[in-house]
């Protein structure tokens, strides 16, 4: 599967998904080059799947629902039970709408087999902009690398177990945890 070099605006269910539905089995996609304007809930949404790459996609002003106002808990990327996968150098970023609940990137567990984590992702090379949280992880694996994503104006920039390592890199300088 490869979704490249599209533009999608103003999608109020989310713009591209992407679900094998072998429950973590099948894969091998890219969603690559990507331009997604006012998406609701996620502008990209990977479930039960691995070999992904998502990577070269401008994602602007997510969350937006066919009234304008922001739907909470909104996120420019959602993986659910993706694993070996990658996820670089993707823009995210809201320009008019408030960020209130905005994710830039979130990981978690898929929710019809919550057995299914998302687990061996490299998470690279991402710039996040005014959102509540740049990247977001919900019962995930612990083997997923976090590295030189860049952060601006986010309130929370990693909400990731402390359990490992990660690093992200803001105007003011880099931030490292080492777990």
């Amino acid at each position: 599967m490869k979704i490249l070099a599209n533009t999608f605006e103003a999608c109020f269910v989310g713009a591209a998904f992407y679900n094998t539905t072998q429950r973590g089995e099948g894969g091998r996609g890219i969603i690559s080059g990507n331009e997604f304007i006012r998406s609701a809930r996620a502008a990209i949404d990977v479930r039960a799947t691995r070999n992904v790459i998502v990577s070269g996609n401008v994602i602007r002003d997510i969350g937006e629902t066919p009234s304008g106002q922001v739907q909470p808990g909104s996120a420019g990327i959602d993986l659910r039970g993706v694993s070996y996968s990658a996820v670089s150098d993707n823009l995210v970023v809201l320009e008019e709408f408030s960020g209130q609940g905005s994710v830039g990137i979130r990981l978690g567990p898929d929710e019809t087999n919550e057995t299914i984590d998302c687990t061996k992702l490299v998470i690279t090379g991402n710039a996040l902009s005014r959102l509540e949280t740049g990247i977001r992880e919900q019962g995930a694996g612990d083997d997923n690398l976090f590295r030189e994503n860049y952060m601006s104006e986010v309130a929370q920039p990693m909400d990731v177990p402390d359990r490992r390592a990660w690093q992200y890199r803001d105007p003011r300088g880099a931030h490292e945890s080492t777990g």
